[in-house]
């Protein structure tokens, strides 16, 4: 992440969002997943203390991390001493006076890993456990999720009063059995999948990209990775799939801000760092019995990856994977890259063929454009501007109408006006 992306508590540096889920993680594996609200409202309190403390000195404690956390476990105590918790200790479980947390440099993968199995429970819904885990495992604020999910803050306040209110009546713990900890780290990679794919592909950002959630996704994915608990071929597989997505973020727009399809972008701009670290979750994700979703869709984006140009991609392969991937997950989206695919093996009309009849092109701008895009192709502008209109008349997001406006304008509508750039800031991401 950027650092003009990074919340400051202080102008010295200190990572707001990073401290919040560190003490999150550590306050809530001492006193428990049923006083998690009371946790995030101690941690809160800590930063405000902080901010009316430190700014009255003048200066920081020299390990800033422990003085909040002592802040936040004082503010708990206190909290748990006027109200009445018959299943706590109010004396406390550690010594208010030397918590010892760990250092920041060196987080707690543990207790982190352990709050983003908690915000999977399967028991919420898959809105709720998106939420939950941007609010509690990655340290999100309520108008931040808001703006990144396309919700009005209320709605997001209050799904997360409610899911927080479920963990809390159904008395889950930190520590799923062995039993359950399979089936809840599936969730966790479904959520990570969401979480990314909102974050590449949004269709609520103004340029169509949402950089934050994309490398929380990535931050969450290697977290579970490292821990032999929750590592697997899966998550292995869905690794790669964001790494070979990570790799052409650079590419996705030109000097102009215009959104570039896969075709046309500079393949020379592409990450091919990332292009060998997906490689090697690829090589890492074939140990398992099981072919997911994630196997299939990282294996689809690897022929983009691998190939030399866009005309050497083997569009064979990748029509087979899509085919593949209906048989399990027979999504319209899936459908309409294998039409494209077979468009871009077998020629436009091929392609018009293929569009034909797929359900939901009406209103769908990215349907809309694919049909316009093979009548360009085929030297049909007239027709491929009546269809990039009805694209442009569907499309509510600046990025992708200023896309559409640039196409009218390449097959003859020199009268379109592309409307004024929203910036794009650095796509760059590392993936390792």
């Amino acid at each position: 992440m950027a650092d003009a992306d990074r919340p400051r508590l202080d102008p010295d540096g200190l990572d707001l969002r990073a401290v919040s889920r560190h003490l999150t993680a550590l306050l809530t594996k001492r006193v428990g997943a049923d006083q998690l609200t009371l946790v995030e409202d101690a941690v809160q309190d800590a930063f405000v203390a902080a901010l009316r403390t430190w700014g009255t000195q003048g200066t920081r404690p020299a390990d800033p991390v422990a003085w909040l956390y002592r802040a936040a476990w004082h503010r708990l105590v206190d909290q748990f001493r006027r109200v009445s918790h018959a299943s706590l200790d109010v004396d406390a479980p550690v010594s208010v006076a030397d918590p010892n947390p760990l250092p920041l440099a060196e987080g707690h993968p543990d207790a982190e890993l352990r709050l983003v199995l908690l915000c999977c429970h399967p028991t919420l819904s898959a809105e709720s456990q998106v939420a939950l885990t941007l609010k509690i495992a990655a340290g999100f604020s309520v108008p931040e999720i808001a703006r990144l999910l396309g919700a009005a803050p209320d709605a997001v306040e209050q799904r997360l009063v409610r899911a927080k209110r479920s963990l809390r009546q159904s008395g889950v713990g930190l520590d799923p059995p062995r039993s359950e900890l399979s089936r809840r780290s599936v969730v966790a990679l479904d959520v990570l999948y969401g979480m990314f794919s909102e974050g590449y592909a949004s269709l609520t950002a103004p340029t169509g990209l949402r950089r934050e959630l994309c490398v929380e996704a990535l931050r969450l994915i290697h977290l579970m990775l490292a821990e032999p608990a929750t590592a697997s071929p899966a998550g292995h597989a869905l690794a790669a799939l964001f790494a070979f997505h990570l790799s052409r973020l650079d590419a996705r727009f030109d000097d102009a801000g215009v959104f570039q399809a896969l075709g046309d972008q500079d393949r020379q701009r592409w990450n091919r760092k990332a292009i060998a670290v997906g490689l090697d979750h690829l090589r890492r994700s074939t140990g398992g019995p099981a072919l997911t979703r994630y196997h299939l869709e990282a294996e689809i984006a690897s022929c983009h990856a691998v190939a030399d140009s866009y005309a050497a991609t083997d569009w064979t392969r990748i029509i087979g994977l899509y085919d593949a991937l209906l048989e399990q997950w027979p999504t319209r989206t899936a459908r309409l890259a294998r039409a494209v695919a077979i468009g871009e093996r077998d020629g436009p009309r091929a392609g018009l063929a293929a569009l034909d009849g797929l359900p939901g092109s009406e209103g769908d701008p990215i349907h809309l454009a694919a049909i316009a895009r093979c009548w360009e192709r085929a030297g049909e502008h007239e027709r491929a501007a009546l269809w990039y209109r009805r694209a442009l008349d569907a499309a509510s997001v600046p990025g992708i109408r200023r896309t559409l406006q640039a196409a009218l304008r390449r097959v003859g509508q020199a009268d379109v006006q592309i409307e004024p750039q929203t910036d794009v800031g650095s796509a760059r991401v590392d993936p390792s």
